[in-house]
């Protein structure tokens, strides 16, 4: 996983998740694989496949589920350089939960 001030990319296992509150305008950029991305009071959920990318449209929470092995940037929408300091703690502590799953997970496979 490669971890910058302006952005967070992250690699996610099949039924990998990501979840955060109140990111209207960020941008979610699926490199690889499969994305499903559910936001809190939207109708409809959105698939996205390597070269699509969705930006937030709501305050509530947003879940992005990896149907496949993935790679994914989050970003703050037309953003160029450092994001505002809101944004830096959401990308630090997406960076921190992103890798105490990645460990547990090699723990459980280990166990299989």
């Amino acid at each position: 996983m490669d971890i910058a001030l302006h952005q967070t990319r992250m690699k996610l296992n099949r039924d990998g998740l990501i979840a955060f509150r109140d990111g209207r305008g960020a941008r979610i950029v699926c490199h690889s694989g499969t994305l499903w991305v559910t936001q809190e009071s939207q109708i409809k959920d959105r698939i996205l496949e390597a070269g699509d990318s969705l930006i937030v449209c709501e305050l509530g929470l947003t879940v992005i589920t990896a149907l496949g092995p993935s790679a994914l940037t989050v970003t703050e929408a037309g953003a160029a350089g450092s994001p505002p300091g809101r944004w830096r703690s959401i990308f630090a502590g997406l960076a921190a939960w992103t890798a105490r799953a990645q460990r547990i997970s090699a723990r459980t496979a280990a166990c299989r």
